[in-house]
C-alpha cells in the first residue's frame, strides 16, 4: 500500500501542477480507467514497475508509464548487497539477500538469471535509477549463471558465479563431504534428487523386483580372504590331510571304503586268504589262520588240487603209502627235469589272511611289492590204477624238505610250438623258480 499511496500522491501532484501526462482514454476519475491505470488530468495513465509494463514508445518513470524511449542497458559491475566484505568474490561485498547492479539505462529494465535450470526473473527493489538497480535474489543453488538486463532498445549480459558459504574459498567436494559426515544432523531428503533416473538417488524404502536384478558382483569389490569375516575365492582349496604330516581323527571313506590311518587303525578288513607252501610264515602284517601239511585228493585214474590240511585234524587212521608224491621243478641235470620228496620229508603249509600274488618263473617282485618267500614251481601227484595225476601248481618254499630224489617223469611245459607236429616246449635242464609277493 505504501508503494501505491506514493504513486497516487505523485499523480495528484502532477494534476495540481497542471502537467498533463500523455495517457490512454479520457477520464473523469479512476473508475473510468482499466485495471492497473489511474486517471490523471483527464487521461488514464498505466502504473508500472518496468518498461515492459508500458506500451510502445513509453517508459516506466517513477511507477507510471510516460512517453519516452530509452537506450540499451549496460552492465558495468555486479556486487552483493551485504555489508560483509568477501575478498574472494568478484565484487566487494557478500550477498545478503540480493544483487546490486551498476551500469547505465538500468531503470525500467527487466533482469533474468539463467543457469542450468529454467531462467529466473529477478525483481527490482524500489529506488532503481538509470545507473544502479538493487535486485531480490531467490533461493538458487551455487553455480555459474548469466545475468541479462533488457529493455525495449536491447539487452546486456554479465557472467556470474555464485559461491556458497562464509567468506573465503569454496569447499572442495571432498571437504564438503567430510563436513557433512562430521555434522550431528543428516542431509534432509528434500535436498536430494530422489527419483528413478540415472542422475537421481533412490528413496530409502524403495524395492526391487527379482527380475530387475541382473549381472554379477565384481569379485574385486568383495572381501575375499580366509578369515571369518571374509568370503572364499571360487578356486580355493582345502588341505584335508596335513601336507607336512600329522594325525587324522575320525573315519574317512573313499568310494564307500574306509581309509587307513597312519597308525594302522580304521583300516578296512581284508578277508582275502592264501596258502604258503613249505613254510608256515605269513607275509608281513598278515594273520596266520592255521597251519597244516600239503595234501591232495586222489582216486583211481586221477587226482585233484592241492590244499593245506590242518594240523588240528585227528592223527589216528593215517597209513603210509608210496603211491603219491610231492614234486618240484628242481632239475639236477639234462633230462632229469625235477625231484620228488622221499623218505622223511615233511611238507608244511599255512593258510594266511591277506593278499599276495605269485611270480611264476622269476624270483622278483614288482615295484611297490615285497617278498613273502621264494621257491620252486611244484605240485602234488599220485598213481593209482591209471597213471600219475598232478594237482595245480604251487610255489613250494626253497628249503622245504631234506630228502629229494631226482626224477625224469615230471616236467613243465609251455605253449610255444617249435615246428611240424611239435605243439609245445618242455623244460629239460633248468629249474623253474617262483616268488610269492605282497
Amino acid at each position: 500500500m505504501k508503494q501505491l499511496v506514493g504513486v497516487l500522491v505523485a499523480v495528484l501532484a502532477l494534476a495540481c501542477s497542471g502537467n498533463t501526462p500523455s495517457g490512454g482514454g479520457q477520464c473523469s476519475g479512476n473508475k473510468d480507467c482499466d485495471p492497473g491505470q489511474v486517471c490523471s488530468s483527464g487521461a488514464c495513465i498505466s502504473l508500472c514497475r518496468t518498461d515492459r509494463d508500458c506500451g510502445a514508445d513509453r517508459v516506466c518513470d517513477d511507477g507510471v508509464c510516460v512517453a519516452g524511449v530509452r537506450s540499451s542497458p549496460r552492465i558495468d559491475a555486479v556486487d552483493g548487497d551485504g555489508t560483509v566484505v568477501c575478498p574472494d568474490a568478484a565484487g566487494t561485498h557478500c550477498i545478503a539477500a540480493g544483487l546490486l547492479v551498476l551500469g547505465d539505462n538500468l531503470e525500467g529494465a527487466t533482469f533474468t538469471l539463467s543457469g542450468s535450470g529454467a531462467p529466473v526473473e529477478l525483481v527490482a527493489r524500489d529506488g532503481a535509477i538509470a545507473t544502479s538497480v538493487a535486485l531480490e535474489l531467490p533461493d538458487v543453488a551455487p553455480g555459474t549463471y548469466t545475468l541479462t538486463a533488457a529493455n525495449g532498445a536491447g539487452s546486456a549480459d554479465q557472467a556470474l558465479q555464485l559461491l556458497q558459504g562464509p567468506p573465503g574459498p569454496d569447499l572442495t567436494p571432498n571437504q564438503l563431504v567430510d563436513r557433512v559426515n562430521q555434522a550431528t544432523n543428516v542431509i534432509a531428503v528434500q535436498r536430494l534428487p530422489v527419483g528413478v533416473g540415472a542422475t537421481d538417488v533412490a528413496a530409502g524404502n524403495h524395492v526391487h523386483a527379482a527380475s530387475a536384478i541382473t549381472g554379477v558382483f565384481d569379485a574385486s569389490q568383495l572381501p575375499v580372504g580366509t578369515a571369518a569375516d571374509t568370503v572364499a575365492a571360487g578356486d580355493h582349496t582345502h588341505a584335508y590331510l596335513p601336507l607336512a604330516g600329522g594325525n587324522v581323527t575320525g573315519s574317512l571313506t573313499v568310494g564307500g571304503q574306509a581309509v587307513c590311518r597312519a597308525d594302522g587303525t580304521g583300516c578296512p578288513v581284508d578277508k582275502s586268504t592264501y596258502t604258503v607252501w613249505g613254510t608256515t610264515t605269513c607275509g608281513s602284517g598278515h594273520t596266520q589262520l592255521y597251519t597244516g601239511r600239503a595234501a591232495a585228493t586222489i582216486m583211481a585214474g586221477g587226482g585233484a588240487g592241492a590244499f593245506c590240511l590242518s594240523d588240528a585234524i585227528t592223527a589216528a587212521g593215517w597209513v603210509s603209502w608210496d603211491g603219491g608224491m610231492v614234486w618240484r621243478a628242481n632239475a639236477t641235470s639234462a633230462g632229469v627235469r625235477g625231484q620228488y620228496a622221499n623218505g622223511s620229508n615233511d611238507i608244511r603249509c599255512a593258510v594266511c589272511q591277506g593278499s599276495v600274488y605269485v611270480n611264476w618263473g622269476q624270483q622278483t617282485c614288482a615295484t611297490g611289492f615285497s617278498t613273502v618267500y621264494s621257491g620252486y614251481l611244484a605240485a602234488m601227484g599220485g598213481s593209482w590204477s591209471g597213471g600219475w595225476a598232478p594237482s595245480e601248481p604251487i610255489c613250494l618254499e626253497s628249503s622245504a624238505g631234506a630228502n629229494w630224489t631226482a626224477w625224469a617223469d615230471g616236467m613243465v611245459i609251455r605253449g610255444i610250438g617249435s615246428s611240424g607236429s611239435n605243439r609245445v616246449e618242455y623244460q629239460n635242464a633248468n629249474d623253474i623258480l617262483c616268488r610269492v609277493c605282497q
